[in-house]
């Protein structure tokens, strides 16, 4: 699995597609959906299940909004939930084969190759 995250609107779904030669019906923001990529991830809930994180250790690629690198509300349940998912995003990029960020349509490896 590869980790893909960045900012609104960068270009990391059409990264992914480009990548790996995908069609937009390989790409789902349900977790449980059989399809090869994850995109949205910090949408998702708070707390994963092992059996969850398998799933998405599973996927070709999880693509996420790097949600620790912008003003944060003062509302406690958006910091939280941010914290939460950035918790799960450490671990997930710990485990993936790579990890790259994409900002303006330019794709940087954090980790591993591109």
């Amino acid at each position: 699995m590869i980790l893909v995250i960045g900012s609104h609107f960068q270009g990391k779904k059409a990264y992914v597609k480009e990548k790996f030669k995908l069609k937009e019906s390989d790409f789902s923001d349900d977790l449980y959906s059989p399809s090869e990529v994850l995109y949205d991830f910090q949408n998702l809930k708070n707390d994963f299940t092992d059996e969850e994180i398998e799933i998405l250790l599973n996927k070709k690629a999880v693509i996420s909004l790097e949600t620790g690198c912008q003003v944060m509300a003062l509302n406690e349940e958006t910091r939280l939930h941010a914290e939460k998912v950035n918790s799960v995003l450490q671990l997930l990029a710990q485990n993936a084969e790579a990890v790259v960020r994409v900002y303006c349509g330019i794709p940087t490896a954090l980790k591993g190759e591109i």
